[in-house]
């Protein structure tokens, strides 16, 4: 049987590094969900720490990395943390910490492009997705990755997006949308998949 084992990375939110938390604090599983045309959902875990812990706070990175007796550890989820309840039960005191992914955080950004909101494009989806990306990065950077050609697949033929005062979330919807029979999701390593429905 695989013994699971975690940890808890946690980085400000721009991206600087700020501590490990040891899997052994974990009160809780770890779940979350992932969907297609989105990403992960809100993670919730609970940790053994003091309620006047300041190891975690809001708008923290927070990335948790999962191992076991057969793989080594990988990046499973990443989100920013946005609630955090602090409780004391039975005598233990605990910190429930509740993140969202970062797809959660792409509604929070309007794509912006040359200093205006309005944007037009007629050209390859997949080159388009790959703008919005990265204006994603010049304000949150580190988070979002892609690889040109693996993660996002080209879009054969070309489509024409436009709009106005977009978030980031919707514009990827709306390329995507563009793409018949393409979907996209970001996965656990901030990773940007961009592919074809099999």
């Amino acid at each position: 049987m695989l013994q699971k084992e975690y940890n808890i990375k946690i980085y400000s939110l721009a991206g600087v590094f700020q501590r490990v938390l040891p899997g052994k604090l974990l009160m809780s599983g770890v779940s979350f969900s992932e969907t297609i045309n989105a990403g992960q959902g809100e993670l919730r875990i609970k940790l053994n720490l003091p309620i006047t812990s300041t190891l975690v706070q809001y708008n923290q990175i927070i990335k948790v990395f999962q191992s076991d007796n057969e793989n080594e550890a990988r990046c499973i989820f990443t989100g920013i943390v946005g609630n955090l309840r602090r409780a004391s039960e039975g005598g233990q005191t605990y910190i429930e910490v509740r993140a969202v992914g970062l797809a959660s955080m792409l509604t929070w950004v309007y794509f912006q492009y040359s200093a205006s909101y309005s944007f037009s494009r007629n050209q390859a989806s997949h080159l388009t997705m790959k703008e919005v990306a990265d204006y994603f990065e010049t304000i949150y950077p580190g988070l979002l990755t892609y690889t040109d050609g693996v993660s996002i697949e080209t879009a054969g033929g070309t489509s024409n997006v436009a709009f106005d005062y977009t978030k980031c979330f919707d514009a990827l919807q709306q390329i995507s949308e563009t793409a018949a029979q393409y979907w996209w999701a970001i996965d656990g390593t901030g990773l940007l998949h961009f592919h074809p429905l099999v």
